[in-house]
């Protein structure tokens, strides 16, 4: 529990999604296998807005943010993306071969202490069953 006197610089946020890669599907194939993205990017696209005329990207990319208040513990970021995939076992199933995948976690924070989190051993089994990366990236 924080107290009054706690600065919300010091605050860790997270963030997870389950990220999905292909060099042969469309964002539209995918998301009808798997739903709307909370963020993508086609095959082709500018890599970035500020140089249209710049490099392109070689594969399109579906992302699904957890939709957990960035402010909840990781684990519970992660319980949801693991949820979502619970749901679509079959959709993911049909276009595994096709894909690259994984879960995308975040941990933010603006302070010089260091930030941690625990995957319960429930949880870690849960995600083992996938066999998809967990790619943590920290700040």
């Amino acid at each position: 529990m924080r107290d009054d006197d706690t600065d919300d610089e010091a605050i860790p946020y997270y963030e997870a999604a389950l990220r999905v890669w292909s060099e042969t599907l469309s964002v539209e194939e995918m998301s009808r296998r798997l739903g709307e993205p909370t963020y993508s990017h086609e095959r082709g696209d500018p890599k970035t807005k500020r140089y249209p005329d710049g490099a392109r990207r070689s594969d399109s990319m579906w992302s699904r943010a957890s939709g957990v208040d960035e402010l909840s513990r990781l684990d519970e970021h992660v319980e949801a993306v693991l949820a979502f995939l619970e749901t679509r076992r079959e959709e993911v199933a049909a276009i595994r071969d096709a894909c690259e995948m994984d879960i995308f976690c975040g941990v933010f924070h603006n302070d010089s202490i260091n930030c941690s989190f625990i995957l319960q051993p429930d949880l870690s089994r849960r995600l083992a069953e996938w066999a998809l990366p967990l790619n943590v990236f920290c700040c």
